[in-house]
């Protein structure tokens, strides 16, 4: 990781709140989720850099915010939570998890121009918390609202397990496709046998410009 940790709030259907901590020395990541994750959807937790006083301030210190006003707890009563824990073997950063999937996917800039730029270039590692097989992998181009514009990759997946990544790379040629100027995500959906939706996985916005 470019930190030595990862707190992300961030939750849909396919993605809890979750904290990931890397072992750059002996390539280990470990995973930790809670529930009811849902919980999490009002709270921000500012990240923490390579140690603990590598932080926003001028002093150690954990800085939480309560941004959307959703978070309440009854006088006398408390929450509780369900703790999942498991870790991975050389994974590089973690932009999604959940109890069954981790993954990241990167784009190489977040703006491209047309005629400048040949191509998009993007990569992808996924791991699991347990060994999965014979699953199916589409890699989508969608606008800025999620509606996909292509599908230019299908593969089949032998292995996903937590120490068995699947990684993969793929690039967009700008000059094959009619894509219009605005805002792009690349999104990756794995399947089961039976086809059934288990993971998906989104790069950050990027521009094409012409």
């Amino acid at each position: 990781f470019e930190q030595f940790g990862l707190f992300n709030i961030k939750m849909d259907k396919m993605m809890e709140a979750f904290v990931a901590i890397n072992n750059s020395d002996a390539g280990d990541t470990l995973i930790k989720l809670w529930e009811p994750a849902d919980f999490f959807d009002g709270l921000r937790v500012w990240s923490w850099g390579k140690n603990y006083k590598d932080t926003k301030g001028a002093k150690p210190t954990a800085n939480f915010e309560n941004y959307t006003g959703v978070i309440s707890i009854p006088a006398g009563k408390s929450i509780d939570f369900v703790t999942y824990f498991y870790t991975l073997k050389d994974m590089q950063n973690v932009t999604m998890a959940n109890t069954a999937f981790t993954g990241r996917l990167d784009v190489d800039k977040q703006i491209y121009e047309v005629g400048e730029d040949q191509s998009i270039n993007f990569q992808s590692q996924i791991g699991s918390s347990k060994d999965y097989r014979n699953m199916n992998l589409k890699v989508l181009l969608t606008d800025i609202d999620g509606v996909v514009m292509t599908q230019f990759s299908k593969e089949e997946v032998s292995a996903v397990s937590p120490t068995k990544l699947y990684n993969g790379a793929w690039k967009i040629n700008l000059n094959d496709k009619a894509v219009e100027s605005g805002e792009y995500i690349v999104k990756l959906e794995l399947s089961d046998t039976n086809n059934v939706l288990v993971f998906t996985i989104e790069s950050i916005p990027f521009l094409i410009t012409k």
